[in-house]
């Protein structure tokens, strides 16, 4: 397999600089590297995805301009590295987490936080265990059919494609089973070692820049309808809970007045 020789943490460091020297007057609630290199097929080509909250000063929300529209989503890329940043303002990003949206909960609890406030980003973390729930079933469902098309669309033996619908399936098995959110691909075929034969023979085509055989992509497909049928399974009688904490929604109300209260300059 590939050995990553570039520093990623520190490219997307200095990428993190840039952000916050574009837009100065938003404070970085958290940020985490996310994507090929959390999913685990990165490669040294591969592009670094930084995923994350800002937070917007409550001033700027009155400001009478027309043409003056606050950003709830900012995507920047750096000048000196290979980073792509997709952040959102902490209103939208807490109310896709609480849905529950499992990109925003797998940005939460990603183990490459690249910076964080503290005291913010303990409260994303509470809020995402009480929203995680089979509520994220419709997500995973809607990710899977999108990927599915544009693989079919594009090409059925790319090993890269093949994989995100594989994960995205085994991640959901596994939270409904389990009630653990895991977002790496080696991790999950390791806990669920029925499926690691085909992931590892993926994770080989991509580290080898090698396009699936007629036979391979038969093998993939079938074992694609077997993670089809389990989630089905996993989402009907798996131990997670139906749907977030029934005073979820109340909680993050009340932290966002509270959080635009503290974050608003009088002078």
């Amino acid at each position: 397999m590939n050995k990553m020789i570039r520093d990623i943490k520190n490219e997307a460091l200095v990428a993190l600089g840039e952000f916050k020297d574009t837009y100065p007057d938003y404070n970085i609630v958290f940020a985490s590297i996310s994507g090929s290199h959390q999913f685990g097929w990165g490669t040294d080509s591969s592009d670094i995805d930084v995923r994350g909250c800002y937070q917007i000063p409550t001033e700027n929300f009155f400001i009478e301009d027309e043409n003056e529209k606050l950003p709830m989503t900012i995507e920047f890329k750096s000048k000196e590295y290979n980073v792509e940043f997709q952040m959102h303002e902490l209103q939208k990003f807490i109310k896709l987490t609480i849905q529950p949206n499992l990109n925003m909960l797998d940005a939460i609890f990603s183990d490459a936080i690249l910076e964080s406030d503290n005291r913010i980003y303990e409260s994303f973390c509470n809020f995402g265990k009480d929203a995680l729930s089979k509520a994220s079933y419709a997500h995973v469902q809607g990710l899977v059919v999108h990927m599915k098309k544009h693989r079919n669309k594009y090409n059925l033996c790319d090993p890269k494609k093949n994989l995100y619908i594989y994960r995205e399936l085994m991640r959901g098995i596994y939270l409904f089973e389990n009630e653990e959110l895991v977002n790496n691909i080696n991790e999950l075929s390791n806990r669920m070692p029925e499926f690691k034969p085909t992931v590892d023979m993926l994770l080989d085509h991509r580290y080898n820049a090698k396009f699936l055989s007629r036979d391979e992509q038969e093998v993939v497909i079938r074992v694609e309808m077997e993670l089809e049928k389990r989630m089905v399974n996993a989402k009907e009688y798996g131990i997670l809970r139906n749907r977030p904490k029934d005073d979820l929604k109340k909680k993050v109300n009340k932290f966002i007045l509270n959080e635009r209260r503290r974050n608003y300059n009088t002078e």
